[in-house]
């Protein structure tokens, strides 16, 4: 009776996928609904609806993922929390919420190469938002452990963002302003430094202006 159970459970499962892979949702819907009355875990009962309603409704499936990683810390699985954010990084790769996340995560996991990556994504998303004094302060942490090539993406990324968002501090600018063209100059890059330099001419004349004289220095 119990393997009767078993196979008639699997062959479930299986129209639920299918279910999914067409697109039909409300069956999908209704099928899960039958199907969880075998299930005692909330946390992963909650996740699995995400999932499903995720190629449907991603806004909707995103709440359904956090409430599933709110249900598994609670329940002490951290680990299954992180994962379930590392997806929604996945899913919404712009949503600093997400990322910061699962920073915290990691440090508790003691994932130290992943947060020290995420913590990277963190402060370029930072700037992008126009959170710049939270993309510097996170740079100066980070700063020591970065590779070349990372230090010189921020520069740039620092000093246009930094004039985009009307940022006020202007010592800053005019430091990474500055280290950004020598890092072209040092890499010997023409197309990208005139690249570099008709974006600040795009965004303030004032600071072109400087940049055109601290290159014929």
């Amino acid at each position: 009776m119990e393997q009767g159970s078993s196979e008639v459970a699997n062959v479930a499962w299986f129209k639920l996928a299918e279910c999914v892979g067409r697109g039909e949702k409300e069956r999908a819907l209704g099928l899960y609904r039958l199907l969880i009355h075998s299930l005692d875990d909330p946390a992963f009962i909650k996740k699995l609806e995400a999932e499903l309603l995720s190629p449907f409704n991603i806004q909707e499936a995103e709440i359904l993922y956090i409430e599933a990683a709110d249900l598994y810390k609670k329940a002490g699985q951290p680990g299954e929390s992180a994962l379930i954010y590392e997806h929604l990084v996945r899913l919404s790769p712009k949503n600093s919420f997400y990322v910061e996340k699962l920073i915290h995560y990691g440090i508790d996991l003691g994932w130290e190469e992943k947060t020290f990556l995420y913590r990277k994504k963190l402060c370029f998303l930072f700037l992008e938002k126009g959170k710049i004094e939270k993309g510097l302060k996170l740079y100066t942490l980070l700063e020591e452990f970065l590779k070349d090539a990372d230090k010189f993406d921020f520069y740039q990324a620092f000093t246009l963002a930094a004039l985009t968002h009307k940022y006020t501090e202007q010592k800053y600018i005019t430091l990474y302003l500055e280290k950004s063209i020598d890092s072209f100059l040092r890499m010997g890059d023409e197309k990208e430094l005139q690249h570099f330099i008709s974006k600040l001419k795009a965004l303030n004349v004032v600071w072109h202006k400087d940049a055109i004289e601290y290159l014929k220095k």
